[in-house]
């Protein structure tokens, strides 16, 4: 039945994205990370989408690909694609501080569902999702986090197979999909935007995951 589950998610990400490299989850041997490098190699040259022309680097990814938990955002902005480091500008700071607080930054993996920055940070098309998603399965399945922390709602929506989510019902739990564990909160763009008042929950899911995920006590 779990396995049924899983291929009709498949099956639904599919049509909503127009993917066509998803593999169900297994037990599989962890790459070398010379392959792991060959890979980033590879994606850092995509030309799938329409946003190759328009950006300055590919946003990769960074950080343990030994960690428990690997936080998923929603796309570069203006100073990732000028870094090639993700979660850089004022809200990639906010998340690298609070992660900060419970243990160094560069334990944990840090990644996104596109690689490349849309035009003025507008929300990611189903097409640029579709062509940019099998790298992260890809990524996640190299790292095999306990934990993918969720940030926002299109890295929520993606990575739960669903077309819609409210923030505000399913931040600060956990949810299983065909990549594991997943747990959500906000992006921290959001708190920016808001002025910081949903600091404190936000800090306390982080929190949380960190916890679930191993990577600290309770």
């Amino acid at each position: 039945m779990k396995k049924i589950k899983q291929i009709k998610t498949c099956l639904e990400l599919e049509k909503a994205f127009g993917i066509t490299e998803i593999t169900l989850p297994g037990k599989t041997t962890r790459n070398t990370k010379q392959e792991f490098e060959q890979f980033r190699q590879t994606v850092l040259k995509c030309t799938k989408c329409d946003l190759h022309p328009t950006r300055k680097t590919v946003v990769f990814g960074d950080g343990n690909t030994l960690s428990s938990i690997m936080f998923v955002g929603e796309a570069p902005g203006e100073e990732e694609d000028k870094t090639g480091r993700p979660f850089v500008g004022k809200a990639g700071q906010l998340l690298r501080e609070v992660i900060s607080e419970f243990l160094p930054c560069d334990q944990v993996y840090i990644a996104n569902i596109l690689k490349c920055r849309p035009p003025q940070n507008r929300l990611p098309t189903r097409t640029e999702i579709g062509s940019c998603l099998p790298y992260l399965s890809s990524q996640i399945k190299f790292i095999k986090p306990s934990i993918i922390c969720c940030l926002g709602s299109t890295a929520t929506t993606v990575l739960l197979g669903k077309q819609s989510v409210t923030m505000g019902a399913i931040r600060g739990k956990s949810f299983q999909s065909i990549y594991g564990t997943v747990f959500v909160t906000y992006h921290p763009s959001f708190l920016v935007r808001r002025g910081l008042i949903d600091l404190p929950i936000f800090k306390n899911d982080i929190k949380q995951a960190l916890i679930a995920s191993g990577m600290i006590k309770r």
